[in-house]
């Protein structure tokens, strides 16, 4: 069942916008290793990890420029 974001406490969504969590699972991986969403935004450039929770490895990565919306 979805549930919304956990964000640092200061941290206010813009008015109108939210987030919700539903559900992730590496394709990679025969067993569907469970994990969680790293997300950094530095001078408009997302990057977004997925870590895997048993391993503690990088499963899948992107970055995306916030400016062009074209992936890096």
């Amino acid at each position: 069942m979805p549930f919304p974001v956990v964000t640092p406490g200061s941290f206010k969504f813009p008015k109108g916008d939210s987030a919700e969590v539903e559900f992730y699972a590496d394709g990679n991986s025969d067993d569907g290793e469970y994990g969680y969403l790293k997300v950094t935004i530095k001078a408009r450039k997302l990057r977004v990890k997925f870590v895997g929770a048993e391993s503690g490895k990088t499963l899948d990565r992107f970055k995306l420029d916030l400016d062009s919306h074209s992936y890096l």
